[in-house]
C-alpha cells in the first residue's frame, strides 16, 4: 500500500547492488521504478538492471517498506576523445508522487555524488529529458549535450540525438577531456 503523503522520518540508505539485494527490498525497488517509469513497467517486472547495467550501488529512501525515492549508480569506463574516463553513471532517478518537490531527490543525488567521490570516480554522468534538467542543474550538474555522444546498442553504434540531454558533475576530474564521447556500450 502506498502512503498518501510522506512521513517525516525516512530511512535513507546506500546499498550495494551486484545482484545481492534482499527479495523484499528488490520487490519494493521494482514497484517504485515501475510506478515512476510506466512505459518500462514490463522490464521492471523482471529486473532492476536497466539495459543490462548492474548498479554498483543505489541510494534509496524508505518509508516503512515503501521505496519513496531511488537513484542507481553504475560503474563504467567511457572514451572521451583519446582518454579513458571512469564514470559514475547515474540513472533510474525516481520518486513516488507524494515525495516529489520535497527536496528528497536533491538529498539522494548529493549522497550518490558523495559516494562516487569516495569511490574515486572521475566524473558523474547522466541522461535526462528537458523537463527535469533543472533538477540536475540546481544540484551542480553541467549540460554537455553539445558534445557528440555515441552509444552501442545490439552491436550498432548510434549517435545520440540532441534531445537526449547529457549532463556531468565533476568528481576527481574538474572537467571532461576534450573530444567526443563514446559510451563504449549502451546508455545507463
Amino acid at each position: 500500500m502506498r502512503p498518501t503523503k510522506p512521513t517525516t522520518s525516512l530511512d535513507v540508505r546506500t546499498i550495494e547492488d551486484h545482484g545481492r539485494i534482499p527479495a523484499d527490498l528488490d520487490t519494493a525497488i521494482l514497484l517504485t521504478l515501475a510506478a515512476c517509469y510506466p512505459e518500462h513497467r514490463d522490464m521492471f517486472a523482471r529486473t532492476r538492471h536497466w539495459r543490462g547495467h548492474v548498479a554498483a550501488y543505489r541510494v534509496i529512501a524508505l518509508d516503512g517498506g515503501v521505496v519513496a525515492a531511488h537513484v542507481a549508480v553504475v560503474d563504467c569506463t567511457i572514451r572521451v576523445g583519446e582518454a579513458s574516463v571512469r564514470v559514475a553513471g547515474v540513472g533510474q532517478v525516481a520518486a513516488l508522487p507524494p515525495y516529489r518537490k520535497t527536496g528528497l531527490i536533491d538529498g539522494l543525488l548529493a549522497r550518490a555524488v558523495d559516494e562516487a567521490k569516495d569511490r574515486g570516480f572521475d566524473v558523474g554522468m547522466l541522461f535526462c529529458q528537458e523537463r527535469v534538467r533543472r533538477v540536475y542543474e540546481r544540484n551542480g550538474w553541467i549540460d554537455i549535450t553539445d558534445r557528440p555522444c555515441t552509444r552501442t546498442e545490439a552491436g550498432e553504434r548510434i549517435l545520440m540525438p540532441p534531445d537526449h540531454l547529457r549532463m556531468m558533475v565533476p568528481l576527481a576530474m574538474a572537467e571532461l577531456p576534450p573530444g567526443s564521447i563514446d559510451l563504449a556500450g549502451d546508455k545507463w
